[in-house]
């Protein structure tokens, strides 16, 4: 958590809102983008990985599963993209399927 903590807070020093949703992906590409788009370069080298095992393996928070806004108290809010619910309920409820 302390990681998402440090990235809003280099989002807020940027000028980037997070009013509205943004995913954790998109959010460190947005960031990597105005530090001159190192992770972009990177990111032609990473492999497809197993989705469901990054989502144990990060605890829930997998990047591209989860997403992150600011809401009007300035309190953080984590969330998943509805659209994926079943599925994520359903690797937590038969974990090894």
């Amino acid at each position: 958590m302390k990681e998402i903590k440090d990235l809003i807070e280099i989002a807020k020093k940027k000028g980037i809102s997070l009013e509205k949703e943004i995913s954790l992906k998109d959010l460190i590409q947005r960031l990597d983008s105005r530090r001159g788009g190192e992770a972009e370069k990177e990111g032609k080298n990473i492999k497809v990985s197993d989705i469901k095992r990054n989502f144990f393996a990060h605890s829930g928070l997998e990047r591209t599963l989860t997403y992150v806004k600011v809401n009007e108290k300035d309190k953080i809010e984590l969330f998943y993209s509805l659209d994926r619910k079943s599925e994520i309920l359903s690797w937590i409820k038969n974990p090894d399927d």
